[in-house]
């Protein structure tokens, strides 16, 4: 054999051993019913999106990380819920997932977040997913894309890496938060280190939110989210919308960045749009929760309260009070 042969030879064997390593750790949880521990923060839509093909949960949680680390789904929903939220997800990449969820089956309830910084089409590009955006609907349902897409994600560096903390009992301690109860890691943090937290978040927030010039910035998600709400009434889904609290430090920021009306008047085309839909197909209204300004949960003092690891972010002591709020309302 001449030298090209052998080495065509060594790239396809060593390209075949690491796909048969990854796909025995299996880091994206294909194969397992139970999320495994990794650091695949960026890939949790990979993940997720599997176990809900494989087990179609019939309640859903969606939304970004707030929801992810701040809901208990078996709390929330009891039995058949799942936690599908995705950490750093934006509004419009929020409906991309929605679609891929819809096009696999119908859930009967949502849970559906929409948090203030999610709305910034143009924030920090670090967050965007360009699992969203790489193929389109078509594409998604064949099984050529299918292949392509286990194969993509086999010969992944990031999946390779996972897979030996995973061989190694090395993997950060990360949960998908799917069918797993959550557990709050902060709350043994020094009120120092609560303290810097609840900074670190305040100025991601400003760097979420600093590009903000004008209410035509919004447009593209408030969009996605009346294509959320009219396909829920479309086909009889319950669908809970909420605007999360955030601690009184992230109300602080949007008003020093003079976004405060802003925010009210996104709140208040959602609700909207909501009713209008409702009228057209003939529809009870949804129930809109807003707990995103001054109250009970959001007045507290970010570094000492039980309610935020930072300021903003919610425990799930939040969440069970989300749940009994929406039951007061439906009474």
């Amino acid at each position: 054999m001449n030298f090209s042969t052998k080495l065509f030879i060594f790239i396809v064997f060593n390209f075949m051993i690491i796909l048969g390593f990854n796909v025995i750790q299996d880091p994206y949880d294909y194969r397992t019913q139970v999320s495994k521990k990794n650091n695949l923060e960026k890939n949790m839509y990979i993940s997720k999106l599997n176990h809900i093909r494989k087990n179609k949960p019939s309640k859903l949680i969606m939304g970004d990380s707030i929801m992810a680390d701040g809901i208990n789904p078996l709390s929330y929903f009891g039995p058949k819920s799942y936690n599908a939220a995705i950490y750093g997800i934006d509004i419009t990449e929020t409906e991309k997932y929605f679609n891929e969820i819809t096009n696999i089956y119908t859930p009967e309830n949502i849970l559906f977040s929409v948090n203030f910084g999610q709305l910034n089409v143009n924030r920090p590009a670090k967050n965007t997913y360009d699992h969203f955006n790489e193929y389109d609907g078509k594409i998604r349902k064949s099984k050529k894309y299918l292949f392509y897409l286990f194969l993509k994600n086999h010969l992944d560096l990031h999946a390779l890496k996972s897979s030996f903390k995973i061989l190694f009992g090395k993997a950060n301690d990360f949960n998908l938060h799917g069918f797993n109860n959550l557990k709050n890691k902060d709350f043994g943090k020094t009120p120092s280190d609560r303290t810097a937290q609840c900074n670190v978040s305040i100025g991601q927030l400003e760097k979420d939110l600093m590009d903000f010039s004008t209410y035509s910035n919004f447009e593209d998600s408030i969009e996605s989210i009346k294509t959320i709400i009219e396909y829920s009434y479309l086909n009889d889904i319950n669908l809970d919308i909420i605007f999360p609290p955030l601690n009184i430090l992230a109300y602080k920021k949007i008003d020093e960045l003079n976004l405060s009306d802003s925010f009210v008047r996104i709140k208040q085309s959602i609700d909207s749009a909501n009713s209008d839909l409702a009228k057209i197909y003939n529809k009870k209204p949804y129930k809109i929760l807003d707990l995103a300004n001054i109250n009970e949960i959001t007045s507290n003092q970010c570094s000492q309260s039980i309610y935020y690891p930072d300021a903003m972010h919610i425990t799930p002591i939040v969440g069970n009070m989300i749940q009994a709020k929406f039951k007061n309302i439906r009474n």
